[in-house]
């Protein structure tokens, strides 16, 4: 009798452990298969954000290589030059270019005259475009800076957002006449951590009175006239290469480029109507992306509320 109890027993746990424990399985295995979609879905999500968005990316090449990539790519836009008689870009540079460039299409460069494309490019995920800029009889290679102009469209959008819901601009304080302080509170917005690639300061932004946003590069102007013309010490903008290959980045900061001869003091300071801006392209690899044209009043640089806004 106690053998048959014995065995009915085990009989009733086998009932109840065979399809709890079929149960547990099949939840392993479902839970598996949602892993495995979710972490599918991460993997899609990322290769598109590093194939669409290489602004975002959260790394940048040390300073020093940037002269070295600047060279080849400028090697490689000579070298395209003197076998099509064209210009590597999606459309000729036009007057407005001298300061902000023309983006340069590293397709047009890729594999025939340069390969592999610099890891700083943002084509292969990199924080920088690379684009051209008419720089005395020549064509020059420049870096713009994707961080510097992702932060400011998504101010941008945040102003363009508050001022549709309030039918005012998010103003902290006026700086100046036309300049305003952004007031990021009221936007729910962090303040943007940029840095100048001119100077190594901490770069702002900047609001207009027509509500757009810039960069705001006053001390780096200020900085580089107070210097008499050179970049001030210290400057973490790298040497700007030659045509022959990249010197070793100057610990005062970067020469002039060799195809732009030695730059004369600023039109400004002779009376004329130059952009002051033009000192970034002329002394520095970087353009300044996002930016107003200054002028000088009294020595210092000020905000042109006359020239156009780029």
């Amino acid at each position: 009798m106690l053998e048959a109890m014995t065995v009915f027993a085990l009989v009733a746990l086998a009932g109840v452990l065979v399809p709890w424990s079929r149960e547990r399985r099949a939840g392993r295995r479902r839970r598996a298969a949602f892993d495995l979609r979710a972490l599918a879905r991460g993997g899609a999500s990322a290769a598109a954000l590093w194939a669409l968005g290489g602004c975002l990316s959260p790394g940048a090449p040390a300073v020093e290589d940037l002269p070295r990539d600047v060279a080849r790519v400028q090697s490689a836009v000579d070298a395209y030059g003197a076998a099509r008689n064209a210009l590597p870009v999606a459309r000729p540079p036009d007057d407005a270019d001298r300061i902000t460039g023309v983006p340069l299409d590293m397709s047009a460069l890729y594999p025939t005259f340069l390969d592999p494309i610099p890891s700083s490019a943002f084509e292969r995920g990199g924080v920088y475009r690379y684009v051209l800029v008419p720089l005395g009889d020549g064509m020059a290679v420049r870096l713009a800076d994707l961080r510097i102009a992702d932060a400011v469209e998504r101010v941008q959008r945040a102003v363009a957002a508050f001022h549709r819901a309030t039918g005012r601009l998010p103003v902290a304080e006026e700086k100046g006449p036309d300049e305003l302080v952004i007031d990021y509170g009221a936007l729910h917005l962090a303040k943007p951590a940029l840095i100048s690639p001119y100077s190594g300061h901490a770069l702002g932004l900047m609001l207009t009175r027509d509500g757009r946003v810039y960069a705001d590069y006053l001390l780096d102007l200020a900085l580089l006239l107070r210097a008499q013309g050179a970049p001030p010490a210290g400057s973490t903008a790298p040497a700007i290469p030659d045509r022959a290959g990249a010197p070793e980045p100057s610990p005062n900061g970067p020469a002039a480029p060799a195809d732009a001869g030695t730059p004369g003091p600023p039109a400004e300071a002779s009376g004329g109507s130059g952009d002051l801006r033009r000192l970034f392209v002329e002394r520095t690899l970087f353009v300044p992306v996002a930016s107003v044209p200054y002028g000088l009043e009294g020595g210092e640089p000020v905000l042109r509320p006359d020239g156009a806004l780029r």
